[in-house]
């Protein structure tokens, strides 16, 4: 295992002077390392004159586009990404909320039309297939596919609203 480099350039352990030994890169770095760091207490600061300064000033006040306005614009486009995407997360909830209250409210609507009368063999496979769609439309992620399998459950029903009406009696009956 090598040396952490943050801490080359720093008094070593015992056990990272033995590495050093044996170890060719991690020895190379802290050479350089330390060399730098000797250089590094020989370097002349200098001060700049106070013009260069104003003049620094000057540019980030009139010029707009400092990084401080891009991300203030980053930002703003950031948040109004996160208030759109909570709003369509929550219209998809409330969607699937009234899709399961339209199911309820059917299924209520289907027993009070079955509960005067005994279904024929054919309105029970109708109401088998309204079962397994329903079935079908709670498990379906797809927008599309649940308006698919709604109209196809309509459309059974009104078969069985028709058969109802009708009064097939001819029928065998359950």
């Amino acid at each position: 295992m090598h040396i952490n480099e943050n801490h080359l350039g720093q008094p070593l352990s015992l056990i990272e002077q033995q590495h050093l030994l044996n170890c060719s890169r991690c020895n190379e770095q802290h050479k350089n390392l330390s060399l730098l760091k000797q250089h590094a207490h020989n370097i002349e600061l200098l001060t700049p004159p106070p013009q260069v300064w104003f003049s620094i000033k000057n540019r980030q006040t009139v010029n707009p586009t400092t990084p401080q306005w891009r991300y203030r614009i980053a930002g703003f486009a950031a948040s109004t990404i996160l208030a759109m995407f909570g709003y369509l997360m929550f219209n998809n909830y409330q969607l699937q909320q009234q899709v399961e209250q339209v199911v309820q409210i059917n299924q209520s609507l289907e027993i009070q039309l079955m509960q005067n009368t005994i279904p024929t063999f054919q309105q029970a496979k109708m109401l088998s297939n309204v079962r397994n769609i329903e079935y079908a439309l709670i498990q379906a992620q797809d927008p599309k596919e649940k308006i698919r399998l709604l109209k196809q459950r309509q459309k059974i029903i009104s078969n069985l609203v028709e058969s109802q009406t009708k009064g097939e009696n001819h029928v065998f009956q359950i």
